[in-house]
């Protein structure tokens, strides 16, 4: 009896987990999906996109000034360089979705920050905050917007 009650609160929780999961990606306001591409001898590299839910274009920027240098292949939905006056990138939203895509080189950037507060470089590995590498996302009339993020990295 006990095993059996154990089976069916378990089954509840999981059930919950995966709804509260499948709840949070419908109302995400942005979802970013970063790949760590290691590469050996010259650290980590990410490839980053963002999607946004927004009938207008979205503004990205960076909170610290010197990541934008570290930032290369910037481009909206429609594959076009985005530009970058100020350090800020705008996507143009498409059928209700602005897409923005770059690529930041990790271990150049925190090499040269080597604060432990922001980002340092030790050997083949990095260690840094969010905002040191990821855009923000600055939706109109959203003051604060709900985001889902995922990291994918390689095995080890």
């Amino acid at each position: 009896m006990t095993s059996r009650l154990f089976r069916t609160a378990l089954a509840g929780v999981c059930a919950l987990l995966a709804g509260a999961a499948a709840a949070r990606a419908q109302t995400a306001d942005c979802e970013a999906r970063v790949v760590v591409e290691a590469r050996p001898g010259a650290g980590p590299a990410l490839d980053v996109t963002w999607r946004c839910r927004s009938a207008q274009d979205v503004v990205f920027g960076f909170d610290n000034p010197a990541s934008t240098a570290h930032a290369s292949q910037t481009r909206d939905a429609g594959a076009e360089t985005a530009a970058a006056p100020g350090g800020v990138w705008r996507a143009v939203s498409r059928e209700g979705v602005a897409t923005f895509r770059y690529r930041f080189d990790l271990a150049a950037w925190a090499g040269e920050i080597d604060r432990v507060s922001l980002g340092v470089r030790r050997g083949g590995g990095v260690l840094s905050i969010l905002s040191g590498w990821l855009v923000a996302p600055r939706l109109v009339g959203v003051a604060i917007p709900t985001l889902d993020i995922r990291i994918d990295a390689p095995a080890g």
